[in-house]
């Protein structure tokens, strides 16, 4: 195995390593913001908590990108002639999206309710309102 091919190894398991660890650290507090599900709130209001919390989760998201990417690889500091980024499709949003989605409890719960009492046709139509003639 060549010397880039194992500071490009050592890319990914870096920044895999920095995004857990942040994911970890952010995702268990960004369900305790937000009500567990309550099933007698009407399912607009479900769903608008679900909405505003997985924007917030996108949010955060994009902010741990960036903060990781601030940190130089290690391969960097060991040759200066090492590519930065070429390993960048081989981690971040995979690791963040598997810890985000076991951390986030109650959008869970609330996007199995709504997957499970949706009906497309009744929401919609209750949703119109009525002109009275």
């Amino acid at each position: 195995m060549d010397t880039i091919r194992r500071y490009r190894l050592l890319e990914i398991v870096q920044y895999t390593t920095f995004y857990m660890m942040l994911t970890l650290a952010i995702a268990p507090r960004l369900d305790e913001l937000f009500p567990t599900l309550d099933e007698n709130k009407a399912y607009s209001t479900i769903l608008f908590e679900s909405i505003l919390q997985i924007v917030i989760v996108s949010i955060c998201i994009f902010y741990v990108k960036k903060i990781v990417k601030l940190i130089p690889p290690i391969g960097l500091l060991m040759n200066p002639s090492f590519v930065v980024g070429t390993t960048q499709e081989y981690h971040g949003e995979m690791v963040m999206g598997l810890v985000l989605v076991h951390a986030q409890k109650k959008l869970a719960s609330k996007i199995h309710y709504l997957v499970h009492n949706f009906s497309a046709g009744a929401y919609i139509w209750s949703s119109i309102p009525r002109l009275n003639a």
